[in-house]
């Protein structure tokens, strides 16, 4: 099964290390947040690039529970677990007979949404920084 996913906390800094209480609360709620939000841009654009209906690959694209991942960070996840969606993401060679007759190129679903949505994330956790600084939480 595939398994494909963007981590959402691929940041540089020690934002999302904390085990503060009140500090993770905030933070979870605003992955929670943006994973949401992750969810929906990815689903447009997959509904835009893969118009064949292909199984359950529109339905199975999910976002993940907010978790804390190796390197103690908070991290979400958005993903499919569709059977065939690292078929439809990286392409494909089509067989008949046992032949390779042609190739079919990755739609590139979630490195689209990865490319398109690191921008808005990076300043959306620069903004939460402040409004956390301003509350008066410390790392």
């Amino acid at each position: 099964m595939a398994d494909y996913e963007f981590k959402v906390t691929n940041l540089t800094n020690e934002l999302f290390k904390t085990d503060d209480e009140d500090t993770s609360k905030e933070i979870k709620k605003f992955l929670n947040k943006h994973g949401n939000k992750g969810r929906n841009i990815t689903l447009k654009i997959a509904k835009a690039k893969v118009k064949k209906k292909t199984g359950t690959y529109h339905q199975r694209i999910k976002k993940g529970k907010v978790y804390k991942n190796e390197d103690n960070a908070w991290t979400v996840r958005v993903y499919s677990n569709a059977p065939h969606a690292h078929l439809i993401e990286d392409g494909h060679n089509v067989v008949r007979g046992g032949k390779v007759i042609g190739k079919v190129k990755g739609k590139k679903v979630l490195s689209k949404f990865e490319k398109d949505y690191a921008k808005k994330f990076h300043k959306d956790c620069e903004n939460l920084v402040d409004e956390l600084l301003e509350k008066g939480f410390s790392w």
